[in-house]
C-alpha cells in the first residue's frame, strides 16, 4: 500500500509513547492469561498446536483441502502464535511455583512440602502472592475459586501460626489482609466452611496457665477498621451467612462487644435519646394533659399542649421526613432501589420494617398537623385560643366534631406506631433480643393461623346462617361469624345459655 500510495503514510502516524503503550498493554494481558493457565495446569506444549487445530478445522471443512492463499495465512497465523506461545510459556514456567502445583493437585502434603523450602520471612509471599511481570496471582485465592479448600484450609492454617526467632515473631495476619482486605467477603461467598479456621487463626491462647486463668490474645484489628480507616463490613459480612455457630464463635463475639462498648452504644443512646424525648411529649400533650377535664379550662395548661404538639410537627415531623428524603435521594442516585409494583421505586432504606415505621409515623404525625384542632380553633374562637374545644360557635360544630374524631384515630395510629419503634431499645437486654427475634420469626406462622382462621369462620358463619334455627346469635353471616369467633378464643362458655339451671343442680346436689 506505501509502494503504491506513499501519501497515505501520513495518515498512519502515531506517537511513539502510544506504539509503546500498546506493547506493553498486550504484554501484561499475556502475563494475565498465562497466570490463569497456571491455575488451569495446562501443559505448555499443547497451547500452539491446539489453537492452530481450530482455525484449521474452521476455515476449511472437510474433506477440502488447502489453497496457497490459505496455507500462508495459516502459516502466517501458527507464526504470530509462535510468539504468543512463548511469551504464554515463560509465564507459565515462571508461575508455575511448587506451592501453585500443590494447589492445583489439591494436597494438603504436598503444600505443607512445598512451603516448609521457604524462609521463614518470605513465607507469607510464597502463600499470597506469585507475580510475573506486572501481572500477580494469589495462591489462596485460587485455592479459594476453585474449589480446592483443603489447600485453601492448609494456607490459612500455615498463615496464622506464629513463628518467632531471636530478632522478631512472625504472624501473618496483617500480610493477610493488606494482600486481600475482601477475604471475609470472599469466604462468606465462596467457602464458608473456611470461615472457622480463619477465625481460629485469628486467637492465640497461652500454654500457660496462672491461677487457673489462661492468657488469650486476640488479632481483630483488621476486623474492627479496613485499610483505609474505615469501619469494615465483617459483621454484617458474618451476618450473611446466617450460621448460628459462626455469630458465637468468640472472634465475632469480641468485635461486636469492642464496637458495642467503644462506640455503638453511646452513639445509639444518643440517636435514641430525641425519640424518647418525643415519645414523652407526645404522651404528654395527647393522652395525658387533654383527658383530665379539671385542667380543661386552665389557661397554662393548653398553652403547654399548644407547644407539646407544635414540637411534635416542627421536631419529630421534620428530621424523620427530612432524614428519609435524603436517604432515599442518595439511594437513587446510586441505583439502590426495588421497584415494586413494576413501576414504584422504593430506596434500599426503606428495606427494613424500622425505616417503613418512621415513615408511616412521618405520614401520621403530617396528617396530624392537617387536622390539628387547635390551630383550627384559632379562626373558630380566638378570643379562647389556645383551645381544641370551638363547639360553641354553631357554624363550625359540626366540623369541629367530625375533626376531633379524625385527629384522635390518626393519633391512634401515631401512638402504636411510636411505641412499636421503641422495640430497637430492648438490645439493652439479651433476654428481651432474643424475645422479639422469635417474636419477629413466627409472625409469619400467625398470619397463616389468621388465614385459615378466618377461612373456617366464613366457612361455618355462611353454612349456620342457611339453617334454620332459634338462636338469634347466629341470624345473620357477620352475626354468625362473630359468635363462632367469640366461641373460638373462650368468650362464650359452654353453658352460657342456662346459668341458673346449672346454679340450682350445682345447690341441688350439695344439699
Amino acid at each position: 500500500f506505501f509502494e503504491s500510495t506513499p501519501a497515505g503514510q501520513e495518515y498512519f502516524k502515531q506517537s511513539d509513547t502510544r506504539l509503546h503503550f500498546i506493547v506493553e498493554k498486550i504484554i501484561d494481558d499475556l502475563s494475565a492469561l498465562g497466570l490463569r493457565h497456571v491455575g488451569y495446569g495446562v501443559p505448555t506444549d499443547m497451547f500452539v498446536n491446539a489453537c492452530v487445530d481450530v482455525i484449521r478445522e474452521a476455515t476449511v471443512p472437510w474433506p477440502m483441502t488447502f489453497d496457497t492463499e490459505d496455507s500462508v495465512a495459516l502459516e502466517g497465523f501458527k507464526w504470530s502464535l509462535g510468539i504468543v506461545s512463548k511469551q504464554l510459556v515463560r509465564t507459565v514456567a515462571e508461575g508455575s511455583t511448587i506451592v501453585m502445583k500443590a494447589v492445583n493437585a489439591n494436597s494438603r502434603k504436598m503444600l505443607q512440602r512445598a512451603i516448609s523450602c521457604a524462609p521463614r520471612g518470605q513465607r507469607f509471599q510464597w502463600l499470597l502472592k506469585v507475580q510475573v511481570g506486572t501481572q500477580s496471582i494469589s495462591p489462596l485465592y485460587w485455592a479459594i475459586q476453585s474449589g480446592n479448600l483443603a489447600a485453601a484450609e492448609a494456607i490459612m492454617q500455615d498463615l496464622l501460626v506464629l513463628r518467632a526467632d531471636r530478632e522478631r515473631y512472625y504472624y501473618g495476619n496483617d500480610a493477610l489482609f493488606e494482600r486481600h482486605q475482601d477475604i471475609i467477603n470472599c469466604l462468606c461467598r465462596e467457602a464458608p466452611m473456611l470461615i472457622p479456621i480463619l477465625l481460629d487463626g485469628l486467637i492465640w491462647r497461652s500454654p500457660r496457665t496462672e491461677k487457673g486463668l489462661r492468657r488469650v490474645n486476640y488479632y481483630v484489628k483488621h476486623l474492627i477498621v479496613n485499610q483505609e480507616g474505615e469501619p469494615a463490613e465483617f459483621l454484617r459480612e458474618i451476618c450473611s451467612t446466617k450460621d448460628p455457630k459462626i455469630m458465637v464463635h468468640p472472634v465475632v463475639v469480641t468485635v461486636s462487644d469492642t464496637l458495642w462498648n467503644g462506640l455503638v452504644r453511646n452513639h445509639f443512646l444518643l440517636s435514641r435519646l430525641w425519640f424518647l424525648v418525643s415519645l414523652l411529649v407526645f404522651m404528654l400533650s395527647e393522652c395525658i394533659l387533654p383527658k383530665e377535664r379539671a385542667l380543661e379550662g386552665v389557661y397554662s395548661v393548653r398553652v403547654v399542649v399548644f407547644f407539646g404538639r407544635t414540637f411534635m410537627y416542627v421536631v419529630t415531623m421534620a428530621r424523620l421526613l427530612t432524614r428519609l428524603f435524603w436517604k432515599g435521594c442518595k439511594d437513587l442516585r446510586r441505583g439502590k432501589y426495588k421497584k415494586v409494583l413494576r413501576c414504584i421505586p422504593l430506596p434500599k432504606s426503606l428495606h427494613n420494617a424500622m425505616a417503613l415505621g418512621n415513615l408511616t409515623l412521618a405520614v401520621l404525625l403530617l396528617l396530624m398537623f392537617c387536622y390539628e384542632p387547635m390551630y383550627h380553633c384559632l379562626a373558630s374562637a380566638p378570643e379562647e385560643w389556645p383551645t381544641y374545644y370551638c363547639d360553641d360557635v354553631e357554624e363550625h360544630s359540626l366540623r369541629s366534631e367530625d375533626l376531633r374524631w379524625t385527629y384522635s384515630a390518626l393519633g391512634l395510629l401515631a401512638m402504636a406506631v411510636h411505641w412499636f419503634l421503641m422495640v430497637d431499645l430492648a438490645v439493652f437486654s439479651t433476654g428481651l433480643s432474643a424475645f422479639v427475634l422469635v417474636c419477629a420469626q413466627v409472625l409469619s406462622e400467625i398470619g397463616r393461623f389468621l388465614v385459615a382462621l378466618v377461612f373456617l369462620l366464613l366457612t361455618f358463619g355462611s353454612a349456620i346462617s342457611v339453617l334454620e334455627h332459634p338462636y338469634f346469635e347466629m341470624r345473620d353471616i357477620p352475626s354468625s361469624v362473630l359468635c363462632l369467633f367469640s366461641i373460638t378464643i373462650l368468650l362464650y362458655e359452654d353453658d352460657y345459655r342456662y346459668p341458673f339451671c346449672n346454679m340450682a343442680a350445682v345447690h341441688g346436689e350439695s344439699a
